[in-house]
């Protein structure tokens, strides 16, 4: 729906201005792999990813309030579910 929309185009912005496209696809394989998402929503992750301009990209590694902010962002998406 178009609130989950929102919040993922909102999520993936976040990635991207923190990290750049590279530690933006990083972090959600991470989140992945430790049972945050399921590969078929990551595989759909990755695709609102390749859409999103990076020009403002960012070129740092995420720290732990990032992630912290980005499991926020996976339960809030879940209670949308």
């Amino acid at each position: 729906n178009y609130a989950a929309e929102y919040v993922i185009f909102e999520w993936i912005e976040f990635l991207m201005m923190h990290s750049g496209y590279q530690g933006a696809d990083e972090a959600l394989d991470y989140y992945e792999s430790i049972d945050w998402l399921t590969e078929e929503v990551t595989a759909d992750l990755e695709e609102y990813l390749r859409g999103i301009d990076d020009s403002t990209a960012g070129d740092t590694e995420l720290d732990v309030d990032d992630h912290l902010l980005s499991l926020l962002y996976v339960a809030k998406l879940q209670a949308m579910a």
